[in-house]
């Protein structure tokens, strides 16, 4: 999370500083280009799914000007080969993750029946209680709980026996894209109830609210429900607020550069762990800085506009 908020902040002051004509009072421009680059390459090697974001920073940069993207591209190929190419030389394999293993955890959900794969939609938008109106002890083992729990005791059994890592990991990352491959409408419709998901309000803890009230027996159903849809409502309306933000940043044609970059990196952080994992919260938290930015612009908008009605 810190190298991202790290990386997106030096490339702002770098847009900042090209779209006014202006210096830094501190860093020259290849400077904060190189600290850039440097930090989301180190984001890169501590997440392997940031790998492919520079393909999208590439691109970004490229609108202001090529040669600095050249520049960015080439620094954050500099940072990130020698490890991999030192990871794939001592260990077999280019990064130290278990990216293999989350892949085919996602992948284990496409081979879920329709009938539990309706219910794991509902859950995604209203929780389990609801979910388990529709599917009965949907809420005693909830998706993707299952699916994760099977690869977990697999992986632990194949590391037992010896099986060497690299051998491991490329096995489950097969065997997931072999499912992506052989259900690719499930795939993409897991991944947009995924993306919901992985939206749904979190606790004090926070877990995702998947499961609130789901076990209070003491509280009566119908109260747990509507506990249940009241909380999401008001969550998704604060979501709407921020989706809001987002739009007038876009619109405004002095801010559309830069919160650009601040939808890409949100965007491309959450949709990756939306489509490519089994989308915990944990993997939310890099966005979640855009998320109270846009939020603030948005609610600031709706607030003036309200007032100036009522004036």
């Amino acid at each position: 999370m810190f190298w991202v908020l790290l990386g997106t902040w030096s490339l702002l002051e770098y847009v900042l500083g090209q779209k006014q004509r202006t210096r830094h009072n501190f860093f020259s421009v290849h400077t904060l280009l190189a600290l850039s680059a440097v930090s989301f390459a180190l984001a890169a090697l501590a997440r392997p799914v940031m790998l492919y974001f520079i393909v999208f920073l590439g691109i970004y940069i490229c609108v202001v000007n090529w040669r600095h993207a050249f520049f960015y591209s080439t620094l954050f190929l500099i940072t990130v080969v020698p490890p991999i190419a030192l990871n794939y030389y001592l260990f077999g394999a280019p990064v130290l993750s278990d990216s293999g293993v989350v892949i085919a955890m996602r992948g284990r959900v496409l081979l879920l029946e329709d009938e539990r794969l309706r219910a794991f939609m509902i859950a995604s938008v209203f929780g389990d209680l609801v979910a388990d109106q529709y599917l009965q002890g949907y809420k005693d083992n909830p998706e993707p709980y299952p699916a994760i729990s099977a690869v977990a005791k697999e992986r632990t059994i194949m590391r037992d026996s010896g099986i060497p890592f690299q051998k491991m990991n490329s096995q489950f990352l097969t065997e997931g894209l072999d499912l992506f491959r052989a259900h690719p409408i499930k795939f993409f419709i897991t991944g947009i109830f995924n993306f919901i998901h992985l939206h749904n309000p979190p606790n004090h803890d926070g877990v995702l609210m998947t499961h609130f009230l789901a076990e209070k027996e003491t509280i009566s159903l119908p109260v747990r429900i509507l506990l249940n849809v009241a909380v999401r409502i008001v969550w998704f309306l604060s979501l709407a607020v921020v989706l809001w933000g987002a739009v007038v940043c876009v619109h405004d044609k002095n801010t559309r550069l830069i919160s650009s970059l601040l939808l890409i990196v949100m965007m491309y952080t959450v949709a990756m762990h939306a489509f490519l994992s089994h989308a915990e919260f944990r993997f939310l938290l890099p966005a979640i800085p855009f998320y109270i930015l846009f939020f603030i612009v948005g609610g600031n908008e709706l607030a003036r506009r309200f007032t100036r009605k009522c004036s």
